[in-house]
């Protein structure tokens, strides 16, 4: 994330000195980039996995994926730049992040998803919600890793 600090520092902000503004000019750019990522997996599902175009599908929609990772994570911090944030901001970010991964890693039970008729993974009875507001004041001490409690139990939670 610090590149994509370094990125918005040196080339966004000659486009647009005003963080918020520019956030939400991203917003468009964020679609565009999943239209991209759209269009590259739908072409990898209907090629055979083999072929030279499948290797292309493979790259446009890695590529689709990594554009909207970087698009998003840019406007995360344009954000938490206009809030305040300054120099925080990439710590911030991350740490937001982490918080959410681990909120949907808790979604498991047993170590296994649990999934709703529609086949979206539902939430287990381990379910939290993502702290984003205790982070964002300060007032969060990170518990260990959701993750790394999965890491350290997995033998057990597979039995």
């Amino acid at each position: 994330m610090k590149k994509i600090k370094q990125f918005i520092d040196k080339i966004v902000r000659a486009g647009n000195p005003d963080p918020l503004q520019s956030a939400i000019d991203h917003l468009k750019y964020l679609d565009e980039e999943v239209e991209e990522l759209r269009q590259g997996l739908l072409s990898y599902s209907w090629v055979m996995k083999d072929t030279i175009h499948g290797n292309d599908s493979v790259v446009e929609t890695i590529d689709g994926v990594c554009d909207v990772a970087f698009v998003a994570f840019n406007i995360g911090l344009q954000v938490l730049e206009d809030a305040g944030y300054g120099d925080r901001a990439v710590e911030v970010l991350e740490r937001c992040f982490e918080e959410v991964k681990d909120s949907n890693l808790s979604k498991l039970e047993n170590g296994k998803p649990v999934f709703r008729e529609d086949g979206k993974v539902g939430k287990g009875k381990d379910y939290f919600k993502p702290k984003i507001k205790e982070i964002l004041s300060g007032n969060y001490k990170q518990p260990q890793s959701y993750s790394m409690y999965l890491i350290d139990h997995l033998e057990d939670l597979l039995g």
